[in-house]
């Protein structure tokens, strides 16, 4: 149960601070349940390192972690403790001075265990839907916290925060129906696929393995295979093509061009790279039979060039600009003063 432990903790620390009375033990009640998350995030690792599917599971795989989700845990036990240590001093100093008051501080002991519950909710949580509403709760607790000081620019700051966040949880809510709608079969089925992440991850289309891309391809039949996959390239290998229109499942953009060969000796031609349903990159590829054709998609939008002539035309400037100050500073006409110094002037 290391996957519920590590949600249970903050949470009953949160619960705790609500009826502990004397300061002190709000302040240890804090920096004790985030030390204890820290410590369950690093046994978390490498549980999750040792585990053969790479994933620890609870609760019928309700809770699932894997790698980056235990490195998310460290991360935000981490976090949180240091802002439990750092916070003692510094909402003693801002009570003293009267900037807050005894309920204020309570407040902040009890809302920072609940929204750090729900940040560990959201990184632990397999279902998408269940992984909304804790990015939900984390919203509700962080605006009480922005809200704290209960003054003008802070309540400001809150409804704008609100305002902010709650378009980005719209987003996220369509998002999330999305990815559950392209999950459903189109041709229909016995029963809808599970709303869980680790399930939808399982329908969705395997990309080739690029470290071991296949060696030999049926004869007569079209291989298209990713051989690179960079930000700026992408190289497609295409065995046996057709022709037609080569579809690159990635944004359109200006800028992108494809350059076709079929060696690597032989000489490129440049395509365009045209918009595929308005969202996709698309160019036309020659037949290619019995041949391997490279189609390489690089990004050369125009403002990169200005940039790089304006950046170059800045340091060359900067350049000429220093040398005119050693020069002038060599050339400066030297005094001696009263005692044998010489100084430039």
């Amino acid at each position: 149960m290391l996957l519920t432990s590590i949600l249970c903790v903050p949470l009953l620390v949160g619960l705790l601070c609500l009826v502990a009375r004397p300061r002190i033990w709000l302040e240890a009640l804090n920096i004790a349940g985030f030390a204890g998350v820290l410590g369950l995030g690093g046994k978390l690792l490498p549980a999750v390192l040792a585990r053969p599917g790479g994933a620890v599971t609870e609760w019928g795989e309700f809770l699932r972690a894997d790698a980056l989700s235990a490195w998310m845990v460290l991360l935000i036990a981490a976090v949180s403790l240091a802002t439990a240590l750092y916070a003692v001093r510094y909402l003693r100093h801002d009570e003293a001075a009267g900037a807050l008051t005894a309920r204020r501080v309570r407040e902040f002991y009890v809302l920072t265990p609940l929204f750090a519950a729900g940040m560990l909710l959201v990184v632990l949580a397999n279902n998408l839907g269940v992984m909304w509403a804790a990015v939900e709760v984390t919203a509700l607790s962080s605006v009480l916290l922005v809200a704290l000081y209960n003054r003008k620019t802070s309540l400001e700051a809150a409804w704008k925060y609100v305002m902010l966040g709650s378009l980005g949880l719209v987003l996220a809510l369509f998002g999330t129906i999305f990815a559950y709608a392209a999950a459903i079969n189109p041709a229909g089925g016995e029963s809808l696929p599970s709303f869980n992440w680790s399930h939808l991850l399982a329908l969705a289309p395997r990309t080739p393995d690029l470290a071991n891309p296949p060696t030999q391809n049926v004869s007569g039949q079209t291989s298209v295979r990713v051989m690179e996959r960079l930000p700026h390239r992408v190289h497609v290998s295409v065995e046996n093509g057709p022709g037609g229109w080569l579809v690159l499942a990635d944004a359109w953009e200006e800028g992108w061009t494809a350059r076709l060969g079929t060696g690597a000796f032989s000489r490129y031609s440049q395509r365009p790279v045209l918009p595929a349903y308005g969202l996709l990159r698309a160019v036309a590829i020659p037949p290619a039979p019995g041949r391997t054709l490279d189609v390489v998609f690089e990004y050369q939008p125009r403002h990169w060039r200005w940039g790089l002539l304006l950046s170059g035309a800045g340091l060359a400037l900067i350049g000429v600009l220093a040398c005119m100050s050693l020069i002038a500073a060599t050339r400066a006409p030297r005094r001696s003063n009263a005692h044998g110094r010489v100084d430039l002037d």
